[in-house]
């Protein structure tokens, strides 16, 4: 059985390219505006390149928030994500 990622659980469902696609409906991720397509490039300030460094990050990020840095369509944007 696969684990959940921490970022399913708020909506986020990430590919192995980074980008999200299709936030559920009423979901933290859709609250805050992310649409398909958007790519998650930074958390906090460590560059993401591969979805498990997402993971490795979180996993040693608990009860703290954690900012998020997204890119969609050359515009970049922050997520502010209480762990």
């Amino acid at each position: 059985m696969k684990k959940e990622r921490y970022l399913d659980t708020k909506g986020f469902k990430l590919g192995a390219d980074l980008k999200l696609s299709d936030p559920m409906r009423g979901s933290f991720a859709e609250m805050n505006g992310l649409k398909e397509g958007g790519r998650l490039v930074q958390v906090d300030d460590t560059r993401i390149d591969k979805l498990s460094d997402v993971d490795t990050y979180l996993a040693k990020s608990k009860n703290k928030e954690i900012i998020l840095l997204f890119e969609r369509n050359d515009f970049q944007f922050f997520v502010t994500l209480k762990r």
